[in-house]
Order: C-alpha cells, then structure tokens, then sequence
C-alpha cells in the first residue's frame, strides 16, 4: 500500500484502521517499486474521508492496536474520529509495503460561539475567524447553516486555511451536554507578537496573554504555531487563559526524517514562483514534479492562490517539502446545497443502487433514467460506507454528488438516503 492509500484512509476512516498512501489520483507507484525514493515512515496531514481503515487524502493506513489517537490533547479510540477532521498522521510500512498509524493526532480550529451567519454567502464568524462552508463540509449536531438555532452556539470547526487566513470548514459540530461550555479555543500562527504587550493575533483576532495562567516557555513568538485558550472575549480582542504550543498547524516539527515522505491537503497561500504554503506547510515544485487533477495529467500552470491541492514528496533539512507531485482536488464550486445549475460541472442525484457497485463504479436508476458514477480514493464515503463499496447493495437508497470530467462522472461525497 503507498503513501496515497495511507492518505487516504486517514481522511476516509479516521475512526477505523489507517491510511498508507499519499497522492490523489490512481495508478501512481508505490514508494519504493519505482520512480520516487524508498520511504519507511512518513507523515500525512489531511480531512478524513473515512472509514474501515481509516483514510486521509484518498490513502487507507491501517490502525493496529497500541497507535496513540489524541483527540484535543486526549487519549482516544478510533470511534473518537470523525469524517472531516483535518488530522496529522506518522505511518510506518513493514516489509510487504503496508503502512500502520503509529500516532494520530487532532486538534480543531476555534471553537466558540456562531456569529454573523450568512447562509446565502456560506459564511460565519468563530472568536473573530472567519469560516466558509461548502457541499463538502461535514455538520453533526446541526442541519448546516439555514438551522434557526445556530446563532450564540459553540461550534467546533475544523478545515484548512485558504490564502486569506479563512477557515475553508471541512466539519463543524455544535457542542452539546458539558462540552457546550464557555471554554473557547483557537489554534493558529502567531503574528505581530509583542512580548511587552503581551499580545499576538491569530487572524483578525488580537491575542492578550498577559493574565493567563500558563504559557510557552524559551523561544517562541510570530511564526509559532499554538493554541489558545479562554472564557471571554471582548470585541476583537481574545483574554488567554492558557497558551500552549501546537504542531498541528503544519508537517514541520513531527520528528520528521530525511527518509520520511510526506503529504498534505489544503489550499495554496503564499504562492511565489515555484514556493508555496499548503495548509501552513511550505512546499517547493521542481522541475520533476509532477501534476494531476483526478486520473488526468495537469501542469504548472495550475498552481494559483486559494485552489486546492495535495502535495507529496519528502522534506529538505530546511523544513520545506520538495514536491514529487501536486493533485488539483476536486471540490466544490460553491457553499450551496441541493441547487442544481445546468451550467455547472458540480451535480447531484438521488436514487436507488441498480447494479451491484464494481469496479469502483455506482449505477443509480431514478426517474429521469439510469447513470453509473465513478467513485475514487478521495470520494467522501458516509454513513459506514466501505471504500470498496462491499455494503451498497441492490436497491439501497443513495444520495450522490459529483462533478463532470473529461466525460466522466466523478463522485465526490456518496451517502445513504431513505427518501429516494
């Protein structure tokens, strides 16, 4: 199993055995069986996608007994992840070329109070973050945005930061029994630290420390990735209970080898000339790197500010990653849900499964006829879906969404759905 598998599975089954394999896209070699270096171990960062392993960027890594799952800082179980958190993976292979999870690790984004919800623009405001929701972002404990109780809830977010500092949510939850407290946290990269104000900002929010009762101790400032803590917020203005530092915020950090291949999923910031940030991680193309956008080869040109990508290679002694290859990710081309636009490559269908799925193929037969959709390593599978589709039998009831490609029916999120 590859880097890719192991990627994916983390995003696809964070809550079940891991994922091994980096990369978006199908018929990549294995590290190891030709045209990229030997990797033993590595690292991976990305949203599960899910389940029965567990999958992050379209690769399955497996979760043996003894793996330490952290959850906010906590000893977990693999029934404590879920579809959608962005987590940090350390993987090892054994002799066959199978990856295992040697630790997993998540940590949200902010959580705090919903504010200023705009359900038309499929934004919202967390302790001064700004957040943006799409046909991909997964809610639990809330129907999305349009639900009238939502506003002055804790929400826990969790996504990738895009080329503005916004909160791109791949999972918001809505915190609920003793979670639901006035507890609020942000995690993020310092900036404008000032040691004698004791104060930073993370975002559009001004940090004050200067009465918490623990913070980093040695060398630490803008630049720093941590996390905040708090009972009150005033304006714009966040009052540190404690502040600790975080390694989630990139790749770097994680005890990572010169023999450690890596990958990551999140949008492009920062980009100058072949340089960029993927998700806080400073990432290098060369020459040799290579580009896809699903099973098509794609090319430099691609590369822009705020689009979506996932990078994998391994990291230099500088801490930045020289990519191998960069996969343009299918997403989705706005925050609405349902709607469809005749004009748009982004569709939806309802149906019922006509043929038994093979393949990596799903026929779905409703009123307006039948079609048979493709469904890949980096398609969201819910509601305890397999990866190979072993539980979707003849007539179960599916929702799916997917784009059109290249005469393709791409999926990009499949669900159960009674009402069909």
């Amino acid at each position: 199993m590859n880097i890719k598998t192991l990627v994916r599975a983390v995003t696809a089954a964070l809550a079940v055995p891991a994922i091994v394999a980096c990369g978006g896209g199908g018929g990549d070699p294995a590290p190891g069986t030709g045209g990229s270096p030997t990797a033993s171990r590595g690292l991976s960062q990305g949203p599960i996608t899910g389940f029965g392993s567990v999958f992050v960027n379209g690769v399955e890594i497996e979760i043996p007994s003894g793996t330490r799952i952290e959850v906010e800082g906590e000893s977990k179980t693999e029934k404590d992840l879920r579809i959608g958190m962005v987590v940090k993976i350390e993987w090892e292979k054994d002799t066959s070329g199978r990856a295992a999870a040697k630790s997993i690790k998540y940590a949200d984004d902010v959580q705090g109070p919903a504010q200023n919800i705009n359900p038309t623009a499929g934004t919202l405001t967390v302790l001064g973050q700004t957040v943006i929701v799409d046909r991909l972002t997964m809610f639990e404990h809330t129907t999305g945005l349009n639900d009238a109780t939502l506003p002055g809830k804790v929400v826990e977010v969790s996504g990738l930061r895009d080329a503005s500092g916004a909160i791109r949510a791949t999972r918001i939850e809505v915190k609920t029994g003793t979670s639901a407290s006035s507890e609020y946290e942000l995690k993020g990269v310092i900036s404008n630290f000032d040691p004698v104000a004791k104060t930073f900002t993370i975002g559009a929010i001004t940090v004050n420390y200067g009465s918490a009762i623990s913070v980093p101790g040695g060398t630490w400032g803008s630049n720093t990735c941590v996390e905040v803590k708090t009972s009150a917020i005033t304006g714009t203005t966040l009052n540190a209970t404690l502040v600790k530092l975080e390694d989630s915020c990139s790749l770097s950090g994680g005890g990572i080898s010169a023999d450690s291949e890596v990958e990551v999923e999140g949008y492009i910031s920062d980009l100058n000339g072949s340089d960029f940030k993927v998700n806080g991680q400073a990432v290098r193309a060369t020459s040799a790197t290579r580009y896809k956008m699903g099973d098509q080869f794609a090319d430099v040109s691609m590369l822009k500010n705020d689009v979506r990508v996932e990078a994998e290679g391994f990291i230099g002694s500088d801490g930045v990653l020289v990519a191998k290859k960069v996969s343009f990710k299918l997403g989705s081309d706005d925050h609405s849900k349902g709607d469809d636009d005749s004009s748009s490559p982004y569709k939806e269908t309802k149906g019922r499964v006509s043929v038994t799925p093979s393949n990596g193929t799903v026929t779905i037969t409703n009123s307006a006829g039948t079609i048979s959709i493709t469904v890949n390593s980096s398609t969201i599978l819910e509601d305890g879906i397999k990866l190979n589709l072993s539980n979707l039998g003849t007539g179960q009831g599916v929702k799916v969404y997917y784009r059109e490609q290249e005469g393709k029916r791409i999926a990009i999120r499949i669900k159960l759905e009674d009402s069909v």
